[in-house]
């Protein structure tokens, strides 16, 4: 009976364990060996893509809101326990990144297929360049500071996709 018992919960943290891996390397995307977070951040874009006529940035805010209060906290679990505080195979602070910047661009701009494009590029630009306060978020080798760095380079290109939008209107 005791053993049992100790089987179930080596089940039951095991099954835990693969749904904690599944939603943090976004349906394993995160294991690709080569830039897995350029295919987070395609991942995000493909996904979003069919939803994007449909979803307001309200729903898209709550979205966000909902994964990043579930990440965050599957994030620290993973990284306590892992000598790599920023592991390339987590790729839902890559997700959650290229969503805020898919929202600013919902809320200020008529998206197109163009748009999009730029968004993708421009986030994987700031992401990887880590412009302040994205440097310093990184450096705090946190589950926090590990999901704050790809806001803020969510934030940048967003803002940045925005911009072109605009200049591109008024020199029409």
């Amino acid at each position: 009976m005791i053993f049992a018992k100790i089987n179930a919960s080596k089940g039951k943290d095991q099954s835990m364990l693969r749904i904690k891996n599944i939603i943090l390397s976004l349906f394993f995307i995160g294991n690709i060996p080569w830039a897995p977070g350029t295919w987070g951040s395609l991942a995000t874009m493909i996904l979003f893509y069919p939803f994007l006529n449909v979803l307001t940035p309200l729903s898209l805010s709550f979205i966000l809101l909902m994964i990043f209060l579930v990440s965050w906290p599957l994030t620290h679990q993973s990284i306590a326990t892992s000598s790599n505080k920023d592991p390339s195979w987590i790729v839902i602070d890559e997700f959650l990144g290229q969503g805020l910047s898919l929202l600013i661009l919902m809320i200020f701009c008529d998206l197109s297929d163009i748009l999009l494009l730029l968004s993708f590029v421009s986030f994987r630009f700031f992401d990887i360049t880590k412009i302040q306060p994205a440097r310093y978020f990184d450096s705090q080798h946190s589950a926090l500071g590990l999901i704050l760095d790809d806001l803020v380079a969510g934030f940048y290109s967003g803002f940045f996709t925005v911009i072109c939008c605009q200049l591109y209107i008024t020199l029409l």
